[in-house]
């Protein structure tokens, strides 16, 4: 992912992966709440989510099933503690399911085990389970485990999984049943530095054990390079007959503490017996599972770059355009009006503009130029007053160019640098990311329904809302519009920051 994020957990629902995550490299976990989406796990769009309000803000290691009652619940925790929320579409909106400020699952509830990292597992019965503990290396100490009631609610009944069957269990338990075994995985050492790796343990019985220490062990950890750097925390999908580990490991060069984290995503392969063989890290993914929503090349890809200033040689400006979310250019230092410029080697025809900056959980103003000469330039996109955050923010135009030059002017939060992970030039668009309205079609809102519009699953999370006296749903170009006539005015209000972010009025 192009950005810091942690504690991943991905969930395939219906035809659209979703990656559930804490938001790292600033204020401790305290979100804001994001879940990132594709449909072909490549490119991949930050959305906005709300959750439940608890205590500080904080909101880490985030999981979501579908209970018996074919709601979605978003498990999420808070030192030392585990919420559920309750939701009607993968992306929210959340209520606590409890009341506000109840709890799941309490710390210590289970004696010698510290509530945190709570991860649900479906059993082939039906029955759903929730795993979670942290520090779990002390005497007497492990994961928990429970059995929840079909309420999804309460916990039936608990249990221990101790650290002399997962031998050196730390935290990020994760659970998942292949071929009748269980499958225990979770992370040992310190997720503060190169010794956090994970590891797993089997059970032929049930989702309670008992547990035998699985062969191969650690099955992920530091690569000999050190350009993988203390990997864990991680959840497992399966997509036909493959299997595939997401996790995370500290940004590259490695931060101090592994606060900076980054999500990745590689493929897991087991032997004949059911041995886990090791995960072999790498720094290009795993490439599509379905067809590429944006088949176009990136025009900008391995081009000259010059930037105002580089901070070292560890953020280059050539750095946002080699297609990698592992790298980044960062300027030289945190000044307004930090610009880069991309020579595309020859005049092309520019339709489209990713930009995915270096914090996209806040919003970054900037300004897109263009020349054919390089020495005289005109506005492709004007974002100087921009208070959308997202990633990537697309910025569309039709043009001739061979330079592009974006100029990034300010930032929503003090002290953010004012970079780059990429910048991305296509000369042709499709599916483009859902990046403001989602599942909004234009007859939703007709002349018979003005006042409610709600945007629940996009980017801006929030609800439109229309003043006036006439509405008209057309085809335009082959796209579907809303046509504003007369006075009629569309307002937008942010959900849960609850402020008026837009309004549009017919001219």
């Amino acid at each position: 992912m192009p950005g810091y994020f942690a504690d991943p957990t991905i969930k395939k629902f219906g035809d659209t992966w979703y990656i559930y995550a804490t938001t790292d490299g600033n204020n401790d976990g305290r979100g804001p709440a994001e879940v990132w989406t594709s449909k072909d796990f490549v490119n991949w769009t930050m959305l906005e989510m709300n959750w439940p309000i608890t205590q500080g803000g904080l909101y880490w290691a985030p999981d979501v099933t579908i209970g018996p009652d074919a709601k979605y619940h978003l498990l999420y925790n808070v030192p030392c503690q585990t919420y559920i929320g309750t939701g009607d579409t993968p992306l929210g909106p959340w209520k606590n399911s409890l009341g506000e400020d109840k709890t799941l699952i309490p710390d210590k509830v289970m004696p010698g085990v510290i509530t945190l990292d709570s991860q649900t597992f479906r059993d082939d019965d039906g029955k759903f389970y929730v795993l979670f503990g942290t520090w779990g290396i002390f005497p007497n100490g492990g994961c928990g485990i429970g059995l929840l009631n079909n309420d999804m609610k309460s916990v039936e009944k608990y249990a221990k999984i101790p650290n002399t069957q997962a031998t050196d269990f730390f935290e990020a338990p994760f659970l998942f049943k292949k071929d009748g075994i269980y499958y225990f995985t979770y992370s040992s050492g310190s997720c503060h530095d190169g010794t956090y790796r994970v590891q797993y343990a089997i059970s032929r019985t049930s989702p309670f054990g008992p547990y035998v220490f699985g062969k191969n062990n650690p099955i992920l950890k530091t690569s000999q390079d050190g350009s993988v750097h203390g990997p864990g925390h991680h959840s497992i999908i399966q997509n036909g007959d493959d299997y595939y580990m997401v996790y995370h490991r500290h940004d590259n060069p490695n931060s101090a503490h592994g606060m900076h984290r980054q999500v990745c995503a590689d493929k897991m392969v087991f032997g004949p017996d059911g041995t886990i063989e090791k995960v072999i890290p790498t720094h290009k993914g795993i490439g599509a599972l379905a067809e590429n929503t944006n088949p176009f090349p990136n025009l900008a890809f391995g081009k000259k770059v010059t930037v105002s200033s580089s901070y070292s040689n560890d953020f280059k400006g050539e750095y946002a355009v080699d297609d990698n979310n592992g790298t980044l250019w960062l300027p030289g230092d945190n000044e307004k009006n930090q610009w880069l410029m991309v020579d595309l080697g020859r005049e092309e025809t520019v339709r489209r503009i990713y930009s995915e900056f270096w914090f996209p959980s806040y919003y970054y103003q900037y300004i897109i130029e263009y020349s054919a000469d390089g020495k005289i330039w005109n506005t492709y996109s004007d974002r100087r007053n921009n208070t959308q955050a997202g990633c990537p923010m697309v910025d569309y135009g039709n043009v001739q160019a061979r330079w592009l030059r974006t100029t990034i002017t300010n930032c929503q939060l003090p002290g953010l640098f004012l970079g780059l992970w990429n910048f991305k030039v296509f000369s042709d668009s499709k599916n483009d990311p859902e990046q403001l309205l989602v599942h909004l079609e234009a007859e939703d809102l007709t002349e018979n329904d003005l006042k409610a519009w709600p945007n629940l699953n996009g980017m801006l999370g929030g609800s439109f809302v229309t003043t006036g006296d006439h509405l008209l749903a057309k085809v335009i170009d082959g796209q579907k519009a809303l046509i504003l006539d007369g006075k009629t005015t569309l307002r937008f209000t942010a959900r849960h920051r609850g402020e008026l972010r837009a309004t549009i009025r017919s001219q």
